[in-house]
C-alpha cells in the first residue's frame, strides 16, 4: 500500500475504464488490454522510485513514506490487478443503452446506476462464493495468466 501503488493504480484504473467504455460502442471496438498497463506501469514505477523523495508523511498516528524503496514485483502486480478490475465494461451498460436507443425509454440516472452497481456486485459476490473451488486449489492454473506471470518475472 505505497504511494506509488495508489497513484499508478488509480491512474491506470481511471484511464483504462474510460477508454474501454468510450470505445465500446463502436462497430469494431478499440479495447486496451491489461498488458498495456503492465508494460507502462513498470517504467513509471521505476521512475517514481528514482525521483520521489524519501519523505515521511504523518496522518495522525499513521506514518508513510513517499518512497519506501525500489519498485518491486508486489507493487507492480497490485497496479495491474487494480487496472484489470476496471478493464472490462459492465454488461448492464448495454441494457441501459439499448433501452434508451431502441425502445426510447430512459431509465433515469439513479435507476441506471443502481442496475449497473447491482449486477456488478452480484457478479463479484458469485466469484467470492466460488473462490474456494476456482482459485484456492493449487491445480487451478489459468492459462491466460501465464503470460502476465512470465512478464512479471522477466521484469523483476
Amino acid at each position: 500500500m505505497t504511494f506509488r501503488f495508489w497513484t499508478l493504480g488509480l491512474l491506470f484504473t481511471v484511464i483504462l475504464s474510460f477508454v474501454n467504455q468510450f470505445f465500446w460502442f463502436r462497430e469494431t471496438p478499440l479495447v486496451v488490454g491489461i498488458l498495456v498497463v503492465q508494460l507502462l506501469s513498470y517504467p513509471l514505477g521505476k521512475a517514481m522510485a528514482r525521483f520521489l523523495p524519501v519523505k515521511y508523511i504523518h496522518l495522525g498516528r499513521l506514518r508513510f513514506s513517499l518512497n519506501p524503496g525500489p519498485f518491486n514485483i508486489k507493487e507492480h502486480v497490485l497496479i495491474t490487478a487494480c487496472a484489470n478490475a476496471s478493464a472490462g465494461t459492465a454488461y448492464a451498460i448495454d441494457i441501459v443503452t439499448i433501452k434508451r436507443i431502441f425502445y426510447k425509454q430512459d431509465l433515469g440516472f439513479m435507476q441506471s446506476f443502481v442496475l449497473v452497481v447491482t449486477t456488478q456486485c452480484l457478479g463479484y459476490g458469485l466469484a467470492g462464493i466460488c473462490r474456494r473451488f476456482l482459485v484456492r486449489p493449487a491445480a487451478m492454473i489459468w492459462p491466460a495468466n501465464l503470460v502476465s506471470v512470465a512478464l512479471f518475472r522477466t521484469f523483476h
